[in-house]
């Protein structure tokens, strides 16, 4: 019966042939998985090497061994994480990206919330938990160094692997939000825009707090003042909850038009007109 069923969509009436209509099996989690592994592999790799070369070479910032084993990783580091930065983000940009997203149709963008939304969330939300990883054996280094600088072997899988590793996974969400989903087409949303500029502004509170450790407070004690202004930024995980607010009603807007057949805006409505398309009673029963 799929191919009898209509859609109303908008001002328009579009048949809903059953290959517009996704498989069950798209949605299922395979590839969340995968990339969560993945991600769990590379950063395994990084805690071996850390383990193996972190005291016997890491504990003298002035010497040959930690320039040879440490500051050499360092750069390569950042010379890998500007071009990832380049190649993720043109490539969404000029690639990806979906010049014509009033063109589409229930069933496309339903599985375009999964993949380009729900799992970037899901990676962008596992690439926190390594981050976080590393932070957690900062304070033993700060007491540790020899002469204590801002290049650690905990700093440099933190701040300048972990971090960018972050940014990168969320403003690539950003961008496939904005280029691939017909309600950020044309307008950002504030609680995604947020979730996202939260790591790349702790960057600065980073730089200050690694200052203020050598000429200020030089224990790492948890409650120092130097930490109080990470605190909002812990709170910045309330975006995640506003987030969904906002994204909620409009997948469900979609999955109802897509498999039963009821209405809802079409995309380049959808677009014009953002906030009714998240208006939460379109997740209400016949709505």
């Amino acid at each position: 019966m799929a191919n009898e069923r209509v859609a109303t969509v908008g001002a328009m009436d579009v048949s809903a042939v059953a290959e517009l209509v996704p498989k069950k099996e798209y949605f299922n989690n395979w590839r969340f998985y995968l990339y969560c592994i993945l991600i769990s592999l590379f950063y395994g790799a990084c805690m071996l090497y850390q383990r193996a070369f972190a005291i016997s070479k890491g504990i003298d910032y002035t010497s040959q061994d930690f320039q040879t084993y440490w500051m050499n990783l360092f750069w390569g580091i950042t010379i890998m994480n500007v071009i990832i930065w380049g190649l993720t983000w043109g490539w969404i940009w000029f690639v990806y990206r979906d010049r014509h997203l009033e063109q589409l149709n229930p069933g496309e963008e339903l599985k375009r919330w999964y993949s380009n939304w729900l799992i970037t969330l899901g990676v962008y939300a596992w690439c926190l938990v390594w981050a976080v990883f590393f932070v957690e054996q900062d304070g033993v280094w700060h007491s540790s160094m020899i002469r204590d600088t801002e290049f650690t072997p905990s700093h440099i899988f933190n701040f300048y692997l972990s971090w960018p590793i972050f940014i990168n996974f969320g403003v690539a969400g950003l961008m496939l939000t904005r280029t691939r989903l017909p309600v950020m087409g044309k307008k950002w949303l504030l609680p995604l825009v947020m979730e996202v500029a939260w790591p790349i502004m702790f960057i600065p509170l980073i730089g200050e707090n690694e200052w203020g450790h050598s000429a200020w407070i030089l224990e790492e004690w948890f409650a120092a003042p130097l930490h109080w202004t990470f605190v909002p930024f812990a709170w910045a995980a309330v975006w995640f909850l506003g987030n969904g607010f906002d994204m909620f009603p409009r997948i469900a807007a979609v999955l109802k038009a897509t498999y039963f057949g009821e209405k809802c805006m079409s995309a380049a409505e959808a677009m014009e007109n953002p906030e009714e398309a998240t208006n939460p009673v379109h997740t209400l029963p016949g709505m």
